[in-house]
């Protein structure tokens, strides 16, 4: 496997448990109607847990990964280079600030309690993981601008992804009745739209810079084919969304349009976690410019 290969492979279930970390908190803490917040945050809780130690345990192997990628060494032999790495690099810095978060989103995740403090505490540390998730990334060396375009970027997808699998572990898992789907149903499906509309315009600025606005490097070079499956990934997620907006949504209050609902936003999921593997392998390409 190449280094970019390597490397993708530890980031990828690191940015899964932060981003899904992120928007399901955020779907609970915002979405979520109120009487039955308790419920959600128990039927959340679990997966909360697991998504934390699975960050906590990968996070140290990802800087090993990375120090045996830029000294060209194995993994053995790079466990060497790791003060200087964390002394000396940008990516050790980086890693440095996010593995005592990584670790604090572990204490929290385990704490027990499912109220709303706990819920907004560990929103705010994905939150904040994800911001340096940003500041790893290849637009640090674009500017103030190409960070911020990053992190919102970043921050949709989690939104988008935590409102399906908030509705779907709400419905499936915390058994929060018709009613409820009713009810957060068509929240859902407006924040889906809203963030879509996001990661299409920050994806289309990031492009942009990425490519040197060569159109011909989509094909050439590594980060354009992956960008374009990534964005062939994602299409085939946004007609499923879709399907479920304007067939399903209408009927949102018939039986058999909410089983046919949560079994789409079950597989949309899965396939934005598909999304999500892409978008680290491309994080973790050059940019063709």
């Amino acid at each position: 496997m190449t280094p970019i290969g390597e490397r993708a492979i530890v980031a990828w279930p690191l940015l899964v448990a932060e981003t899904l970390i992120f928007g399901t908190t955020a779907f609970a803490l915002l979405l979520a109607p109120a009487p039955q917040s308790k419920g959600i945050a128990s039927a959340l809780t679990p997966l909360w847990r697991g998504l934390a130690l699975l960050a906590a345990l990968l996070s140290p192997l990802a800087l090993l990964v990375g120090t045996a990628n830029m000294a060209d060494v194995s993994l053995r032999a790079a466990i060497s280079f790791l003060p200087q790495v964390l002394r000396e690099t940008h990516f050790g810095h980086v890693w440095s600030w996010s593995f005592p978060l990584t670790l604090a989103l572990l204490v929290l995740a385990w704490t027990p309690g499912r109220g709303p403090l706990k819920t907004a505490a560990l929103s705010l540390v994905a939150g904040a993981l994800l911001l340096l998730v940003s500041f790893s990334s290849h637009a640090i060396d674009r500017g103030r601008i190409a960070l911020i375009v990053h992190f919102t970027h970043e921050v949709a997808a989690a939104l988008w992804i935590g409102a399906i699998l908030g509705l779907w572990f709400g419905a499936v898992r915390g058994r929060l009745g018709s009613g409820w789907i009713r009810r957060i149903a068509p929240r859902v499906s407006r924040v889906a739209g809203w963030t879509v509309a996001t990661l299409i315009l920050s994806g289309l600025y990031t492009a942009y810079y990425s490519l040197g606005a060569d159109p011909y490097r989509l094909i050439d070079s590594a980060y354009g084919r992956t960008l374009v499956e990534k964005v062939c990934a994602a299409a085939l997620v946004l007609l499923i969304g879709a399907y479920n907006r304007y067939c399903l949504m209408p009927a949102v209050s018939e039986s058999s349009a909410q089983e046919r609902l949560l079994r789409n936003v079950g597989l949309e999921s899965l396939l934005l976690i598909g999304v999500l593997g892409l978008a680290a392998l491309l994080a973790n390409t050059p940019p063709a410019h």
